[in-house]
């Protein structure tokens, strides 16, 4: 944050900044929760992505089971 010169901008604006900057996937998911500080946003996203990407590997392994066969 300090490298990036966001320490004088608001929470909100820190906040906005940083869900413009993931991926849309993600996006879509964390508008659908609270959160009340950027902590808990990047803790929520740590999850988000864990869950995103699990689904990313067993769709593909789903997909590639299907076409080898």
């Amino acid at each position: 944050m300090t490298k990036a010169n966001l320490n004088d901008e608001y929470v909100e604006a820190k906040i906005s900044r940083f869900v413009s900057g993931l991926r849309r996937e993600i996006q879509d998911v964390i508008v659908l929760y609270e959160y009340t500080s950027l902590i808990k946003l990047v803790h929520l996203v740590v999850k988000v992505e864990s869950l995103v990407s699990t689904k990313y590997v067993f769709k593909k392994n789903i997909h590639n089971d299907h076409y080898s066969k």
